[in-house]
C-alpha cells in the first residue's frame, strides 16, 4: 500500500471500538463474558486488551499532533474523542505492561522529533532507560503477588530452556508441557512463597522465553534480527517510519511481561506496523502474465482454503456449545468426527477431552483423554477417569501430579486419600489426610472447610482405633 495511514486510521478505529466496549462493560451495559474480569474488550482478558490499547492510542496521539500542525479542524476532533476514549479504556484494563509500552512507545516518538533529543540522544536514553526501570519496580509494588507469579514462572520456563536449548520443545508445546514441569520443581522444592502465588498457566509471559523455549535458541536468533531489522537507519524521512516504530516498540516491551502472540487481533499489530515501515528496495521481480495467474491461483487456493477452516470453526464452536447440555449425541459425533483436525487447538481440547475425562468410562477413549492440557483440575479429571475403568495405578498418579502442579489446592490431596481408602491402604491414607492437613491453602472455601472435617475425623477415628 502507497498510502500507510489508511493502517495507522485502521488501528485507531479498531482501538476505539475496542475502548467503547470496555467502557460499556464497565457500565454493566455490555457483558464481558469472563468471571473475574468485568472489562475484556473483545479479547478476553485485561491484559492484552491493554497491550492492544496502548499501540493505538500512540498512533492515535501522533495522528492528533500532526492533524493539530496541519489545523485539520475536523480532523482533530475525531481524533480527540478516539484519544480520550481509549485512555479511559487503557486505564479501565489496569494493565502494568501496557503502560510500561506505552511509555516507551512515546519516549521513543519524541526522541525522533525534537532535536533536543537528538543532540543529547545518549543522556537521554540512559535517563530513559533509569525512568524506566523505575517506573516498572513501581507498578511491581502494585501488585506484587502477580509480578511474584510471573518471577515464578520464568524460573521453571528456564527450566524447560535448559532441557532443550537448541532444538526447542516445538511449536505450540508450552501449554502442554508447563505444568509437569512446575510440578517437578515444586515436588523437589517446598518453598511457600512460591507455592502461595502458583497458579496454572498457559503462557509465559515473555515472548522471546516463549520462543526460546518452542523454538530453541535458532528461533530465538532469529526473531532478535527481524526486531533488529525493525531500528535499523534508513534513508528515507518517510512519515510513517516514526509512528511504525513506536508502535512496535510499545508491542515489543508488552510483550516482555505478557502474551500477545496467543491473542490474533494483537498479534497481528506487528506485522501491520512492520509492514508501515519504509525501506530501501531490496530484492524487485519484474512479471509477466503466467506469474500473475499463477500467484492469482495460488491467492485463491489458499483463500478458499482458508475459508473452509473458518466455516469448520464456526460450526464447531455451535456444536460443541450443546455438549454440557442432556441431548449432546450430535455434539459428540461432531467432535469425535472432527478431533484429528481440531484436537491441537487448545479450546476445543478443554471442552471434548475435559467432558470425556468427566463422564466417559470406555477404557478406548484413552488416547483422546490423554491429550488433555495438563492442569490442576483437568489431571483431577484424569484421575477420575481411570478410577471409573479400574486404572487405580494411573489414577494414582495423576491425582498425585495434580497435587504439585498447584501446591495450595486441596481437592488432588483429597481425591488422592479417598482413592487410598477405597484401595484399603491406611498408611497411605493416613499419609495423605495429614499432608493434606498441613499443606498451605491460597483460597479457603466451602469445599476445604468440608474436606479438612472430614480429614480431621478420619485421621481421630483411626487415632482411636490403634489406641
Amino acid at each position: 500500500m502507497q498510502n500507510k495511514k489508511v493502517v495507522f486510521y485502521a488501528l485507531v478505529f479498531s482501538g476505539t471500538e475496542e475502548a467503547t466496549t470496555a467502557i460499556g462493560q464497565k457500565l454493566s451495559l455490555l457483558d464481558s463474558g469472563h468471571t473475574q474480569f468485568e472489562v475484556t474488550g473483545h479479547l478476553g482478558n485485561p491484559g492484552p486488551l491493554g497491550g492492544y490499547l496502548a499501540v493505538c492510542l500512540i498512533i492515535a496521539s501522533y495522528l492528533l499532533w500532526e492533524r493539530y500542525l496541519n489545523k485539520k479542524w475536523w480532523s482533530i476532533s475525531g481524533l480527540t474523542i478516539a484519544v480520550t476514549l481509549m485512555t479511559i479504556g487503557l486505564i479501565l484494563a489496569d494493565s502494568r505492561a501496557a503502560i510500561m509500552g506505552l511509555v516507551a512507545g512515546c519516549t521513543l516518538l519524541l526522541s525522533s522529533h525534537y532535536s533536543l533529543f537528538r543532540k543529547y540522544k545518549k543522556t537521554i536514553l540512559i535517563t530513559s532507560t533509569s525512568f524506566l526501570l523505575l517506573f516498572g519496580a513501581l507498578l511491581y509494588l502494585y501488585r506484587p503477588q502477580s509480578g511474584n507469579a510471573r518471577l515464578l514462572i520464568w524460573k521453571v520456563s528456564s527450566e524447560m530452556l535448559t532441557d532443550r536449548p537448541w532444538s526447542g520443545h516445538g511449536v505450540g508445546s508450552f501449554p502442554r508441557q508447563y505444568m509437569f514441569y512446575q510440578a517437578h520443581h515444586f515436588e523437589n522444592n517446598n518453598h511457600t512463597e512460591e507455592m502461595m502465588v502458583a497458579d496454572n498457566a498457559a503462557y509465559p509471559y515473555n515472548e522471546l522465553l516463549h520462543l526460546a523455549i518452542e523454538t530453541g535458541i535458532p528461533g530465538l536468533l532469529f526473531a532478535l534480527f527481524v526486531i533488529a531489522g525493525v531500528y535499523m537507519k534508513s534513508d528515507s524521512q518517510h512519515p510513517p517510519q516514526p509512528i511504525a516504530r513506536a508502535g512496535i516498540t510499545s508491542w515489543l516491551l508488552f510483550s516482555m511481561f505478557s502474551y500477545p502472540t496467543d491473542i490474533f487481533p494483537v498479534l497481528l499489530l506487528f506485522p501491520l506496523l512492520s509492514g508501515c515501515l519504509h525501506c530501501r528496495s531490496i530484492l524487485s521481480c519484474k512479471t509477466n502474465r503466467l506469474s500473475v495467474i499463477s500467484l492469482s491461483a495460488m491467492y485463491l487456493t489458499i483463500g478458499i482454503w482458508a475459508y473452509t477452516q473458518g466455516h469448520l470453526y464456526q460450526k464447531a464452536s455451535y456444536e460443541l456449545s450443546f455438549l454440557s447440555k442432556e441431548n449432546n449425541t450430535k455434539a459428540l459425533e461432531f467432535a469425535n468426527t472432527y478431533h484429528s483436525q481440531l484436537k491441537s487447538n487448545i479450546k476445543f481440547n478443554m471442552l471434548y477431552a475435559g467432558w470425556l475425562a468427566k463422564h466417559s468410562c470406555k477404557p478406548e477413549d484413552i488416547p483422546k483423554i490423554i491429550e488433555i492440557i495438563p492442569g490442576t483440575e483437568t489431571y483431577c479429571w484424569l484421575g477420575d477417569y481411570y478410577r471409573r475403568i479400574g486404572m487405580n495405578e494411573q489414577a494414582e498418579e495423576a491425582y498425585r501430579i495434580a497435587s504439585f502442579m498447584v501446591p495450595t489446592r486441596l481437592r488432588p490431596q483429597y481425591k488422592l486419600w479417598r482413592l487410598y481408602l477405597e484401595k484399603g491402604d491406611t498408611v497411605k491414607a493416613v499419609w495423605t489426610a495429614r499432608q493434606a492437613l498441613h499443606q498451605p491453602l491460597k483460597v479457603e472455601n466451602s469445599f476445604t472447610i468440608n474436606a479438612k472435617s472430614e480429614l480431621n475425623d478420619y485421621l481421630l477415628k483411626t487415632r482411636n482405633l490403634s489406641k
